[in-house]
């Protein structure tokens, strides 16, 4: 009984922030990224939204539960060109990703990461089919009972126009296969 007052009650509260302090840090480490991005307007405002899974419900304790299928939340993108100083000719584009979001078991996840890509255009108008891989957070008190903070590697691909995109992602593996969805909105190519 003493673990739950005193020690027990310390790391859980030490663990709960954890994912909010990932994510400080990330940002912070970040912002020179960010702010060479902003110069060169290659930077998007990302607007979380949907998600769809191949099941419509799960349990949990015994008891059946639907899917939150509406994702809400704010991310940005930022257009990472640095790596690029060591090639010659550059085959792949990198982004690099961070925000949170309302996840599937209506609890709030943080996520920062990298969307490897590359991109076809013709004109302002693009596709770019990649791979994502994010560090996560919020599922460690879900059925999938994950650890604080986790990979994760998704399919995704944009289209659209360079000002305004969907970022489609595809997790077509794990316990239920998933599908999400993303708008990402450019403000200095209007």
């Amino acid at each position: 009984m003493e673990c739950e007052t005193g020690i027990g009650k310390r790391f859980g509260a030490i663990s709960r922030r954890i994912p909010e302090t990932c994510l400080s840090l990330c940002i912070a480490t970040l912002s020179p990224v960010v702010s060479a991005a902003e110069r060169d307007a290659g930077w998007t405002l990302d607007l979380n939204g949907l998600s769809r899974h191949m099941e419509s419900h799960y349990t949990d304790s015994g008891r059946t539960y639907h899917y939150t299928q509406t994702n809400n939340g704010l991310g940005a993108s930022i257009e990472w060109d640095g790596w690029r100083r060591w090639l010659d000719q550059p085959v792949l584009d990198v982004d690099v990703t961070f925000g949170f979001y309302e996840n599937s078991y209506d609890d709030t996840s943080f996520y920062v990461g990298t969307f490897v890509h590359r991109e076809f255009s013709h004109g302002d108008w693009i596709v770019a089919p990649g791979i994502k891989v994010l560090l996560l957070s919020g599922y460690d008190d879900s059925p999938q009972d994950a650890p604080a903070v986790f990979p994760l590697p998704l399919l995704g691909v944009e289209f659209g126009h360079r000002a305004l995109k969907l970022h489609l992602g595809v997790l077509p593996f794990g316990e239920v296969p998933v599908a999400t969805l993303q708008l990402q909105v450019a403000p200095g190519r209007w």
